[in-house]
């Protein structure tokens, strides 16, 4: 769990520097990340070439069904 959360803490480090390169905060660069996303999957549909992947982020993760695992994770977040 140490390396977990030594390597979130990392990813937020970065996303915020980026984000202060970019003269945004990190929520709001969050925004117009998943706005860009948004618009790229409306354009990829509208071609038919849009694929999907997994329907959750568990399935993304390959944790779906690992309920433990879920409520580790949830209780890591909240403490």
């Amino acid at each position: 769990m140490a390396a977990l959360s030594e390597e979130w803490r990392g990813i937020v480090a970065r996303a915020k520097h980026v984000a202060a390169a970019e003269g945004q905060d990190l929520v709001s660069g969050w925004e117009s990340a998943l706005a860009s996303l948004a618009f790229e999957t409306a354009g990829l549909k509208a071609q038919g070439r849009w694929r999907s992947g997994p329907r959750t982020l568990l399935a993304a993760m390959g944790l779906e069904g690992r309920g433990l695992t879920l409520v580790a994770g949830l209780a890591w977040m909240w403490y």
